[in-house]
Formats: C-alpha cells, sequence, structure tokens
C-alpha cells in the first residue's frame, strides 16, 4: 500500500513481510504464519528515501534514517533490511543477520486485499488503530500493539530483549 501526505511532502510504502511459519526458540515461540511490518518514508518529489520505520522485535518500532541505509543499486530509492533470525524482525546491519544475498524479485500484493484476514483470531483488537493505514503514526509510536494489550512485565521484557540484540528504538 502507498500512502500519501502532499502536506508533509512525504510518500510511504506500508509492507508487511509474510512467512509461512516461525521456528522459535520454543514450541510456545514456534507457530503458523508469521508477519513483520517495514514502513518506507519517502520525499513525494524525489522518490529518495527518508526514513525507514521497521519491526525491531516483535512488532516494536524501530527506525532509521536515510543515510544509515544500504541500498539495492546507489538509487536511495530500495532500501535494504536484513532479517534476524528466528523471529524474522528486521535490522539494517549486516553482522547481524543471517542472510546474506539481497532479494529483489519477492512478490507483492495490495496489502488493502489482505490485512482484513490477517485480523482474525482477535488481533484486530491488539494492533492499534491507525497503525497500518496512517502510517504517519509510527513515526512517534513505540509500537504497532494497542497499548492496553501488553503488561509492563510484557513490555520491560522486550526492551531488555531488544538492547541485548542491539536494536535501537525510536
Amino acid at each position: 500500500m502507498v500512502a500519501e501526505s502532499p502536506e508533509r511532502g512525504l510518500g510511504c510504502v506500508v509492507g508487511f513481510h509474510r512467512y509461512t511459519h516461525q521456528e522459535g526458540f520454543s514450541m510456545e515461540d514456534s507457530h503458523f504464519g508469521d508477519t513483520e511490518p517495514a514502513y518506507v518514508f519517502f520525499d513525494s518529489r524525489t522518490g529518495d528515501v527518508v526514513q525507514v520505520v521497521y519491526s525491531g522485535y516483535h512488532w516494536y518500532q524501530a527506525s532509521t534514517w536515510a543515510n544509515n541505509l544500504d541500498y539495492v543499486v546507489d538509487d536511495r530509492q530500495r532500501p535494504i533490511l536484513r532479517v534476524i533470525p528466528p523471529h524474522h524482525h528486521h535490522t539494517t546491519d549486516f553482522a547481524r543477520s543471517e542472510i546474506s544475498d539481497v532479494r529483489t524479485d519477492i512478490p507483492t500484493s495490495d496489502l488493502t486485499e489482505r490485512y482484513p484476514e490477517w485480523l482474525e483470531d482477535d488481533l484486530e483488537d491488539q494492533i492499534r488503530p491507525g497503525s497500518v493505514y496512517s502510517p504517519w503514526n509510527m513515526r512517534d509510536w513505540e509500537a504497532w500493539w494497542e497499548p492496553s494489550t501488553m503488561t509492563e512485565f510484557e513490555i520491560t521484557l522486550q526492551r531488555i530483549w531488544l538492547a541485548w540484540e542491539g536494536v535501537r528504538l525510536r
């Protein structure tokens, strides 16, 4: 999905990387289907990337500016995100990822058609309203989760994990 904001002079490619399954550290951490968000904000006039907001871990927001990214080619329009196994969250650091090749042939589909089916099994109650269809919000929010869906203990554990992994949050 591409969102435009003429008043901001920015566009945003709203993307979710979809996986068939996640093989976690335990059975409780493993499941079928996995989805990780990545939003690419770009200058509407030039098409150049301005910022990328992505899942640093379990739908907690991490972000980086254009000058800290690598690109598929030197066009500043196709940034590279790397996947950290086993949870599929993202990083911009080559050393932290396991995948060394850059794929540009990944099939895409329109998010507006697929998103409602992802909200099954009460996910709709857990996702923060406006985090997908109004991507500008995610530049300021800590997570895609509705704040009331996680306990302070879970939030603290997430932050400890992110710090241990070396993921810089917003």
